[in-house]
């Protein structure tokens, strides 16, 4: 009798290297954030190599110029978009704040690994699966980039008002003004 010839066929994960930085700092901390968050071109870099050391598919690289607070970011849905038509099953990611910092977008990013849609978040440090435990964490470390910008938000709008009430000018005088 001829020997059965068994082929293991291996499920290579299908990645999409999402790379985002906003586009012009609109507050102390995405100034703050501007300086700590690697270049487009670095975080590229940086995760082309951890894509390749770890035998990752990259099917796509998407680099992002746009902040994340609220939607409608044209990489983002596009990145969306791959993952529904199956073409894509992961996302490879610097860090999870450059998913997202809005409610919306983090949301839809935890319903498609319910969905099963999506199989893994990948960032150098973590993975994160369709598990209720990744799934929570996730949630929460989502969650707290939303406040983070949120509790942003107020600050600066707090100082402004500051600034008006002692009579200051809440930002650059206009020209001709001291």
């Amino acid at each position: 009798e001829p020997p059965i010839l068994v082929f293991k066929i291996i499920n290579m994960q299908k990645v999409i290297i999402y790379c985002r930085k906003s586009a012009k700092p609109k507050n102390t901390q995405e100034r703050v954030e501007e300086k700590q968050i690697l270049s487009l071109e670095s975080q590229e870099k940086e995760l082309k190599a951890y894509a390749k050391e770890k035998g990752l598919n990259v099917v796509k690289v998407l680099k992002e110029n746009e902040s994340a607070y609220k939607t409608g970011r044209p990489y983002f849905n596009e990145m969306m978009t791959l993952l529904e038509q199956q073409k894509a099953d992961s996302i490879l990611v610097w860090h999870l704040t450059r998913i997202s910092r809005n409610s919306f977008d983090g949301g839809r990013v935890i319903y498609f690994l319910d969905e099963g849609i999506l199989k893994n978040i990948l960032t150098p440090q973590k993975r994160y699966q369709n598990t209720g435990d990744d799934k929570f964490i996730l949630s929460i470390e989502l969650a707290m980039a939303k406040k983070s910008s949120d509790d942003t938000s107020s600050f600066v709008k707090r100082d402004i008002k500051t600034k008006a009430d002692n009579g200051e000018f809440p930002g650059k005088s206009p020209l001709g003004y001291l």
